[in-house]
């Protein structure tokens, strides 16, 4: 498929490059788009959080440009909510305030970084959108991946609305809501053109017997998780709840690994301790060599607070034939596991409901292996292949 593209020129736009799920998919854009033979450009617009820099592909220019979200005139539409004279008096001054330093420093990026075919708003936050959308970037095109429904953004603020509008083409990973959303808003409808991909994944099943070896030696057959350790985006303290309660039923329940890094890796791991379970769950930090966690596991349990656009998590333990308990976080939980045919799905924040689903997997052999088989044939439907095909379909087309 590489050539197929004409050569383009690509600026990459993230709201930081720390330790993520969004920065790993987009890492991995950056890999495909390579390939099919595009000069890329990525752009860090947060220097500060830069861990997962070195996965970048060397070949590719790295651009640190700091620039905050408080720059988003947008950003501040929330003042509006009150309605209330000093709450719009706030939003105008904000938003005037705003305007002038991105027209004073607007020019400055132009000119030292040259034109591009394409900017692409990966990360979806207030700073990448408004970088793109204040023409800091020049561009032919613009692009921004929406990490979510596009209900809960605007529901979130309705700031979102003319920055979606201005940057037109839009990448989502779910289309639940979008249609009542359209109908809501015509300017949206009639401005934007929505393109569902979803996230791909490199994860191919390969792994290091030597070393999934020593970790089942280790840990025998385990529960896995693999999330950042940040709470309420990923909520590790249901989980660990949900564990207790397993533990009390199941006394020979398989030890729980939980693989992330984070600001609230210290609580969980005083929370675990809280709860009893230090000898019964291991926290590792971040792993590279995650793929041997996904093989030597028994199956994968992601615990999500709030709201999931496409966990990559789930897809790649799918890859290793695992089977996979979530929490319903929408939309990309369901988007991936449907109504449990692919996985089992339940309540969010529930230690009780989360602890049945793992509790099923434990004792039910039948249920095992028919989710473990399910788990194989839906993770070909996210092969980085059939995301190349589309990304292509879409540069080719805008």
């Amino acid at each position: 498929m590489k050539g197929n593209v004409s050569v383009m020129k690509i600026a990459m736009i993230f709201d930081g490059l720390g330790w993520g799920g969004t920065e790993r998919v987009g890492i991995d854009y950056v890999r495909i788009m390579k390939e099919l033979g595009c000069d890329v450009d990525v752009y860090n617009l947060i220097p500060s959080l830069n861990a997962m820099e070195s996965n970048i592909p060397t070949d590719v220019n790295i651009i640190h440009y700091h620039f905050s979200r408080f720059l988003s005139p947008q950003a501040y539409s929330r003042m509006l909510y009150k309605a209330s004279f000093c709450g719009i008096f706030l939003y105008i001054a904000m938003y005037i305030a705003c305007s002038i330093i991105n027209f004073l420093r607007r020019p400055f990026c132009r000119l030292k970084y040259g034109q591009y075919d394409i900017a692409i708003a990966f990360s979806g936050h207030w700073n990448d959108l408004a970088f793109i959308s204040q023409g800091y970037v020049k561009s032919k095109k613009t692009v921004c991946w929406i990490h979510g429904a596009l209900y809960q953004y605007i529901m979130t603020s309705f700031g979102y609305i003319p920055l979606y509008m201005s940057i037109k083409n839009l990448v989502v990973l779910s289309t639940e809501g979008d249609d009542e959303v359209l109908a809501s808003c015509p300017l949206l409808k009639q401005r934007c053109i929505l393109t569902k991909i979803y996230n791909p994944t490199f994860f191919d099943g390969s792994y290091d017997s030597k070393i999934v070896e020593k970790l089942n030696t280790t840990f025998g057959l385990f529960i896995l998780t693999v999330a950042r350790m940040e709470y309420p985006v990923k909520d590790i303290i249901t989980l660990l709840e949900a564990y207790r309660l397993l533990v009390n039923e199941e006394t020979a329940a398989p030890k729980l690994v939980v693989v992330g890094d984070g600001p609230d890796l210290v609580r969980f791991k005083e929370y675990a301790i809280k709860l009893n379970l230090a000898e019964r769950v291991v926290f590792e930090g971040a792993r590279a060599n995650v793929g041997d966690y996904y093989k030597a596991c028994s199956f994968f349990v992601l615990s999500s607070g709030v709201s999931e656009g496409l966990p990559t998590v789930i897809i790649e333990a799918m890859t290793y034939s695992k089977p996979i308990v979530a929490t319903d976080a929408a939309p990309g939980v369901r988007e991936i596991l449907g109504n449990n045919e692919y996985g089992i799905v339940v309540k969010k924040k529930s230690a009780e409901d989360l602890k049945k689903g793992m509790l099923r997997l434990v004792e039910d052999s039948d249920c095992y292996s028919l989710l473990a088989k399910a788990s194989a044939m839906r993770s070909k439907d996210f092969e980085y292949k059939i995301a190349m095909h589309e990304l292509k379909k879409m540069l080719d087309s805008i």
